[in-house]
């Protein structure tokens, strides 16, 4: 049976479905490839794998934010709380920055960079 990979706009994999006709405008895949395009987008011919931007460790009360792409949403959420602490749109490519926590308390980080890449929530825990 042919399996068809249906994308969003911005080219990621958004359904796969297996069906014993096509889908317009899908991607026909072989069967033994469902579990390799999932999390994939579509580039040139060829499924990659959505990369991933990972934030490092905390040290201390400081969290350093990797260099971002345009377009990435970053929030940061009082766990304890349950208060916003920060929320913006990064304005240019490349946005680094970091972040500085003065109270301690629980923290979740969530980044959303524009697609391909993926989203990432990252918690941290500052110590008093």
């Amino acid at each position: 049976m042919t399996h068809y990979v249906i994308l969003n706009d911005a080219s990621c994999v958004q359904q796969i479905h297996s069906m014993d006709q096509g889908i317009p405008g899908a991607i026909a895949i072989p069967d033994g490839q469902v579990a390799a395009v999932q999390g994939c987008y579509y580039s040139e011919g060829q499924f990659l794998p959505r990369p991933q931007i990972d934030l490092p460790a905390l040290t201390g009360i400081s969290l350093e934010l990797p260099a971002l792409p345009l377009g990435t949403k970053i929030s940061v959420l009082d766990r304890i709380g349950s208060e916003q602490v920060l929320s913006l749109v990064t304005d240019v490519d490349g946005w680094s920055d970091t972040l500085t926590f003065d109270d301690a308390g629980s923290y979740a980080i969530d980044v959303t960079p524009p697609a391909p890449y993926l989203p990432t929530t990252t918690v941290v825990e500052v110590p008093e």
